[in-house]
């Protein structure tokens, strides 16, 4: 599965499912940025989005699933 990742708020990530609308939805932005889910699951965060979050090597996520979202902020 593709994801396409947006922008909300300050710090705040949002993952939706790849479509091929490129468009701003409410207060969430369209980065440019698309991930596939490996087939070991797991979802690589592109850099450019880890800089934008502040994220380094050992810290911890909030994820949480706002209806067809998945909302991925750095914990504080």
């Amino acid at each position: 599965m593709q994801l396409q990742f947006f922008t909300k708020d300050q710090g705040t990530i949002v993952a939706k499912k790849h479509r091929y609308e490129f468009f701003t939805e409410g207060n969430l932005f369209f980065t440019g940025q698309s991930r596939v889910v490996n087939k070991d699951k797991y979802l690589n965060i592109p850099k450019k989005l880890r800089n934008y979050l502040n994220v380094n090597n050992g810290d911890v996520l909030e994820v949480k699933i706002e209806g067809d979202k998945l909302v991925i902020k750095k914990a504080t």
